[in-house]
């Protein structure tokens, strides 16, 4: 029995680095997914100020990350974070809103503190993108409910306060309706998005909202399928990079905009986003995120869904 066990055991680990090597040499691959990716995307069209929308007047104003919590930004929005930081012009600058501290264990000061020093490592030091980071003073806690209203009103001021009111286009980046793992304050930045969108979506919007909701990968009905598609480390999406650029997926549909985006992290996107988070989220590290640093699809990759307040998105 110990026998077979070893045999595993030996076989199972044999596979696993083959599978490593085999995602650190398709680097170029992952790259030119990327960016054929974001080629075909919603967000590239208004880069190129494409008029056939009547909304599409002005270019991308400012990308803003809407997360729950200090570590959100790595834990799972690292991949798109990069390739867009790649992708957008330098004169677009990043905001990352904090709706709390995560002072839920009484470590909210240092928690400030190492989401500023996360994003600076994770994307300051590859250009001279303007960066500001705001982190607000809901309470933390799987048993917080944070308040509609206020959460609207925090996230419109945020946005107007780095830029003229007569810009008009944002990118707001944050999680789907599920949120990871059904965690509430994860489902209140959607929700704060989403009211947004329908808030200034009406004749006299204030800015067009292009909203980037990261999906969950949540199926309540197939638990198995629920864990393979959420803990499968990078295996699913270097399939999905070889098929895509094999069958030229991409190009299947002439002159249109997805209003899908997957971005996947290269291996060395992938080690940066983990030095990230093991040099500066020192209070976060307990044991089982290193599971989640080795397994989870999050940290490779991110497939994102685009919802919009311009007419024709």
């Amino acid at each position: 029995m110990s026998l077979r066990f070893s045999k595993f055991t030996y076989k199972s680990f044999k596979l696993f680095l083959l599978l490593w090597m085999f995602y650190m040499i398709s680097t170029q691959k992952i790259s030119s997914y990327n960016k054929k990716s974001f080629d075909n995307s919603v967000l590239n069209q208004i880069l190129r100020q494409d008029h056939s929308h009547a909304d599409i007047s002005e270019p991308i104003t400012q990308l803003s990350l809407v997360i729950a919590h200090p570590d959100d930004e790595l834990m799972f929005f690292a991949p798109t974070l990069l390739q867009l930081n790649r992708f957008l012009p330098t004169s677009i600058p990043f905001n990352i809103i904090c709706f709390s501290d995560g002072d839920a264990e009484g470590l909210g000061y240092l928690r400030r503190k190492e989401l500023h020093d996360s994003i600076n490592l994770l994307l300051s030091s590859s250009n001279n993108r303007k960066i500001n980071i705001s982190i607000l003073d809901f309470i933390d806690g799987m048993d917080q409910v944070w308040d509609g209203k206020q959460l609207l009103s925090s996230l419109q001021n945020e946005l107007l306060v780095n830029v003229p009111p007569s810009i008009k286009n944002n990118i707001l980046l944050t999680f789907d309706a599920n949120g990871i793992s059904n965690h509430p304050n994860h489902i209140a930045c959607n929700k704060a998005v989403h009211d947004l969108i329908s808030y200034d979506g009406g004749k006299d919007k204030e800015m067009n909202i292009i909203g980037l909701m990261l999906s969950s990968k949540s199926d309540e009905y197939n638990i198995v399928m629920n864990l393979l598609s959420k803990y499968t480390f990078f295996v699913i999406d270097l399939v999905k990079v070889y098929w895509n650029l094999a069958t030229g997926t991409f190009n299947t549909i002439p002159n249109s905009a997805s209003l899908e985006l997957s971005f996947i992290n290269t291996y060395s996107q992938y080690i940066l986003s983990y030095a990230s988070m093991l040099n500066t989220h020192k209070s976060q590290m307990v044991w089982f995120r290193y599971g989640w640093w080795w397994f989870s699809r999050f940290v490779f990759s991110n497939d994102l869904l685009v919802v919009s307040n311009i007419n024709n998105v």
